[in-house]
């Protein structure tokens, strides 16, 4: 299999050593240089320096072709925009790390297939999720309650030009990225909402048609 694992922390050094054993084809992202060039010199994989957040590095790892990708940085909001961006990019299988409770279905919903909490799975189960996925898939258990949606901000919206956290979404209802342009942003509180905007959000279904019209001038 080929395999691309984001993040060269313990988790992700430790799973890229075990699958180059059992004679997978690796490719292991990390954004610290220092990191990556001494990973480079103790395992058996391609190494990319590189933002695995940025679409043009998962091209340069190969996504493409590749039959899993395992996110396993030590932040979970940098795992959430990690898994959307893949997600836009193929079709492949997701394997993510998260810690934070509140995560999970957002990732579940998302897209991501499987997700491990550092705390209780080890290197060997995540293993087991990659090579042998019909083992566990963690997307089952997913109440079927909540809806990803995609809304553009248009222009002489009500949302436009508005912080984040001056819009009085319902509390059902979390933003999880924005699309602007080519890039995906995790929103900071701060961030205002531009004309052109796709805001990808978290929502209960029975609020859904409020969302929606919260964005319509």
């Amino acid at each position: 299999m080929k395999i691309i694992v984001i993040g060269g922390g313990e988790i992700g050094s430790r799973l890229t050593r075990l699958l180059s054993e059992n004679k997978h084809d690796v490719v292991l992202v990390e954004i610290i240089n220092e990191l990556c060039q001494e990973l480079a010199d103790n395992l058996n994989a391609t190494l990319i320096h590189g933002d695995g957040t940025k679409p043009d590095v998962l091209e340069e790892a190969g996504i493409e072709d590749a039959d899993a990708l395992v996110v396993a940085t030590g932040e979970d909001e940098t795992n959430l925009l990690s898994c959307l961006v893949a997600r836009e990019m193929s079709s492949l299988r997701i394997i993510t790390r998260a810690t934070k409770e509140e995560y999970k279905k957002i990732f579940l919903k998302i897209g991501v297939n499987s997700i491990v909490s550092p705390e209780t799975s080890t290197v060997d189960q995540l293993e087991a999720m990659i090579t042998e996925p019909d083992v566990v898939d963690m997307a089952l258990i997913h109440e079927g309650n909540l809806e990803l949606i995609e809304l553009e901000v248009e222009k002489k919206s009500n949302v436009m030009n508005k912080p984040i956290t001056k819009i009085e979404f319902p509390k059902e209802s979390l933003v999880v990225a924005i699309k602007r342009g080519e890039k995906f942003i995790i929103p900071e509180e701060e961030e205002k909402l531009m004309a052109g905007d796709k805001v990808v959000i978290i929502v209960r279904k029975t609020l859904e048609e409020k969302i929606r019209g919260m964005f319509k001038p």
